[in-house]
């Protein structure tokens, strides 16, 4: 199954350029009683809030009333799928090619098939546990070792007092990624913990379980595939 993820504005930035620069095909579909067939176009070129669509179909093919009709776009770009919705806003004057003038999408989903591979950080970067409620311990920072879509694992010295950091405790985590503005501040449980022999280094994994009914926690799982996604891609790192 396809997995759509809302990129951030600067990545949904980012792959409209790529589409003008590619003259990327694309797939129109108009939503509305008289929406008609899908249209098949290439991005032309983008001019502030505006960007242009060269149509394949004459105008006489087009749909009755299409300005002002709301839409779903599908693009394919360096072998990745990305979707959005928009709205047209006018149609060119010339007759043949016709061009549509949509609105900028405010953000673009990209659907991938595989799942995201682990991440290990290279450099330096801070985890911040919360312990359950009711502990007495604080929040715990500790260096961030490595992320995936489904959770993270750190590293921090052995703790020695009563740990509340457990298999199955709850725990709240907050982080950021090198070269990236975005935080991100996840619910999960503990799911793994393991020493070294020496006992002096403990290694926790947290799987993210974002909160029933809390949208920020979603739209941050969210942004976090999405930029695991764009590493992934840009710099083929992960394992």
């Amino acid at each position: 199954m396809d997995i759509a993820l809302e990129m951030t504005p600067r990545q949904s930035g980012r792959v409209l350029e790529q589409a003008v620069r590619g003259r990327v095909a694309v797939v129109i579909e108009p939503r509305g009683e008289r929406a008609g067939e899908p249209l098949h176009g290439t991005v032309d070129g983008r001019e502030g809030n505006l960007l242009s669509v060269r149509i394949e179909q004459q105008e006489s093919e087009l749909p009755a009333g299409l300005i002002g009709m709301f839409c779903e776009v599908r693009m394919t770009a360096s072998g990745q799928h990305y979707l959005f919705s928009s709205c047209v806003l006018d149609l060119s004057d010339i007759s043949s090619p016709v061009y549509l003038l949509l609105a900028v999408p405010s953000t673009i989903h990209v659907a991938n098939r595989r799942r995201f591979e682990r991440y290990s950080v290279p450099t330096a970067a801070q985890v911040r546990l919360q312990p359950p409620a009711g502990s007495s311990r604080g929040p715990v920072p500790a260096p961030l070792a490595d992320v995936r879509a489904q959770g993270n694992a750190s590293s921090m010295s052995a703790p020695t007092d009563d740990d509340p950091l457990l298999v199955g405790e709850n725990v709240n985590v907050s982080f950021e990624l090198p070269g990236y503005d975005e935080h991100f501040e996840l619910s999960g449980s503990i799911c793994n913990r393991s020493l070294t022999p020496d006992k002096q280094l403990l290694t926790l994994g947290v799987e993210f379980a974002p909160a029933a009914n809390t949208g920020a926690q979603q739209r941050s799982l969210e942004r976090l595939q999405a930029a695991l996604y764009e590493i992934m891609n840009a710099t083929g790192t992960g394992r």
